[in-house]
């Protein structure tokens, strides 16, 4: 009995431990392809063309300060946004390079937001006409690009005229493979815990 009020105890302390604090959204948005601009060759690199079904996924902080990194690794906090990034894209450029800025903001409103998201290879921009709370599976935005950079001046931009909200949830999209571990990792350990309190 003791055991188990152990094991108890530290499931419930981890388990609130996580409720302290807000955790990020993750967005899973997927749309089509409306237009392609390819100075840069990035969307050619990719084989993305018009018609293809893309899919993107995005991080929403409440709880930071947005900010914009410049090529020189400087980077500038906008105070009143949100934290925002993009955890997965399309175009594989370079955020790095002196024509380029990777951004990490979010206007979050009661009657719109808008999110310049970015990583180190492209930055997307998506306008929303509705309050951020209200936002569910299903919901298209009403405005949705991805930009990359190339080496120098020249960019690739992906336009989109249906892009939908596909998922919201508050962790990444974890890979099926990673979910299969995950999910006999913790059998496992069920196991081990029920075999231990028996004996």
């Amino acid at each position: 009995m003791k055991k188990i009020c152990l094991v108890l105890t530290l499931f419930l302390t981890m388990a609130f431990a996580g409720t302290a604090m807000a955790s990020p959204v993750y967005l899973t948005l997927q749309g089509t392809v409306s237009s392609v601009w390819d100075r840069a060759g990035l969307a050619s690199d990719q084989d993305i063309k018009i018609g293809d079904n893309l899919s993107y996924v995005v991080k929403v902080d409440r709880d930071q300060t947005g900010s914009m990194t410049f090529h020189n690794g400087r980077t500038r906090v906008l105070y009143g946004t949100s934290y925002t990034s993009l955890e997965s894209g399309n175009l594989l450029g370079q955020n790095s390079n002196r024509h380029s800025v990777q951004l990490n903001w979010g206007n979050i409103g009661i009657g719109a937001s808008e999110f310049q998201s970015g990583n180190g290879l492209s930055n997307i921009f998506l306008t929303e006409f509705d309050n951020f709370d209200n936002w569910q599976v299903g919901q298209k935005v009403d405005s949705f690009y991805e930009i990359g950079h190339g080496n120098g001046r020249h960019f690739s931009r992906l336009d989109f005229n249906d892009m939908t909200i596909t998922r919201i949830a508050d962790s990444a999209p974890t890979p099926v493979p990673a979910g299969f571990l995950l999910m006999g990792a913790g059998l496992g350990a069920v196991g081990f815990v029920r075999r231990k309190i028996r004996s």
